[in-house]
């Protein structure tokens, strides 16, 4: 991977202990992954190299060692060997990608699905819907406010655990480790994101009058999703498609598609949830139910379809080798991601198999008990897969932060 030149360093101690290193360490101009530094000449024996990179790529912090010798061995050396390399990678850095894509989904949720379903239904129904058109605004303002708040506080969150993992590696203060940090690839984007998000959020209460009284999708809802957009390109652009040998550029873009119909799939889900199922069902209006049910789950169909393409790209891309999902830990994460994922994926056969045309008998007079049973309990096996979606997220910020499987081109 390429390399962050000012986060990174190695040091070299010749035979009597000594630093011999000449703090120099440069990137090669004709080579972005290669990294070096000058030395002295210590005389012969057994010199050891201690280095620490941060890829510009993917953001990863990786350490390690090993020892060469010039002329005789140094005593006691023999059996030094090679020290195994560190991928430095934590817990809290997934949890605080995960409230980032949390935060992410429900802005995607409340455009997408105001636009492309809220709309045609208040279309279709005309006064029926009126009624609640003012409650709908509000929940879906509270939402936007919600999801911009999430991914402000993951965003940070992230910069500050990197920041310390950073230190740590570099054994500096914590406000010149923040100003190196800023000052890379993975930083710089970061803070891009959240700023984006922020300019969002007060773009949509400038457009918000605008965007619900319009009968028809709006420019400026464009512009709010183009800039969404920009934030998943974002997050796509440091991660291990950057990393990628085979048209990285087209990696990116697969890996910002992934996220986007990932995200509209668990945001769609939260805000159908949160906001306009409820809702519908108090009204007692089953044929709002089943027009808003029917018309989400066409949505969904194209989203799992997209999420399943991308995927196996992706896939593709880091596995390398089917071996790998069982003697590595990414594959090992992407196992568990995609149980979840089947357990998301069946939940939504339910709900387009059963719930939808439970919801439709309803609408037509039917007593059918199964089919009361099934309408009656929508909010909360909606909210279950809502559950479910977020998990996947959080999961998605795990492998995110995992290195995948490393197969040296030589």
């Amino acid at each position: 991977e390429r390399i962050e030149q000012n986060a990174s360093g190695i040091a070299v101690y010749g035979p009597d202990g000594a630093r011999v290193s000449i703090d120099d360490a440069k990137i090669d101009p004709g080579n972005a992954r290669i990294y070096g530094v000058g030395i002295k000449d210590a005389g012969q024996g057994t010199y050891t190299v201690s280095w620490q990179v941060v890829s510009s790529d993917d953001g990863h912090f990786t350490k390690g060692a090993f020892v060469f010798s010039v002329g005789k061995e140094t005593a006691g050396a023999a059996g030094l060997g090679q020290i195994q390399v560190q991928h430095i990678t934590t817990v809290p850095q997934a949890g605080a990608i995960g409230v980032e894509l949390a935060g992410q989904a429900m802005i995607l949720g409340v455009l997408v699905l105001f636009a492309l379903i809220w709309r045609p239904l208040r279309r279709k129904f005309g006064n029926d819907s009126n009624a609640y058109e003012e409650i709908i605004r509000h929940r879906l303002t509270f939402l936007m406010i919600a999801g911009v708040g999430l991914v402000t506080i993951g965003v940070v969150l992230f910069i500050v655990l990197k920041t310390f993992d950073l230190q740590q590696l570099r054994s500096g203060g914590f406000y010149p480790t923040l100003q190196t940090f800023f000052s890379t690839v993975d930083g710089s984007w970061a803070v891009g994101r959240m700023v984006i998000a922020v300019v969002m959020l007060a773009l949509f209460f400038v457009f918000r009058k605008d965007i619900f009284s319009s009968e028809r999708i709006t420019k400026k809802e464009i512009v709010l999703f183009i800039l969404l957009c920009a934030i998943l390109f974002s997050r796509a652009r440091v991660s291990h498609a950057a990393a990628s040998h085979f048209y990285p550029f087209l990696s990116i873009v697969v890996n910002a598609v992934q996220l986007l119909f990932k995200e509209l799939w668990v945001g769609g889900l939260i805000v159908s949830a949160a906001a306009i199922i409820p809702l519908l069902f108090r009204a007692k209006h089953i044929a709002h139910v089943v027009f808003f049910s029917t018309a989400f789950s066409k949505l969904l169909s194209v989203a799992f379809g997209l999420v399943g393409i991308t995927g196996a790209y992706i896939v593709w891309l880091h596995l390398k080798d089917p071996a790998y999902l069982l003697s590595t830990q990414w594959g090992a994460r992407f196992i568990i991601l995609s149980a979840f994922g089947g357990i998301l994926f069946v939940i939504r056969l339910y709900h387009q198999f059963v719930l939808d045309k439970s919801a439709i008998a309803m609408c037509g007079g039917s007593t059918n008990h199964w089919a009361w049973q099934a309408v009656r309990w929508a909010p909360c096996t909606l909210s279950l897969e809502a559950l479910v979606g977020v998990i996947v997220l959080f999961l998605t910020g795990f492998i995110i932060i995992t290195t995948p499987p490393y197969v040296s081109e030589s």
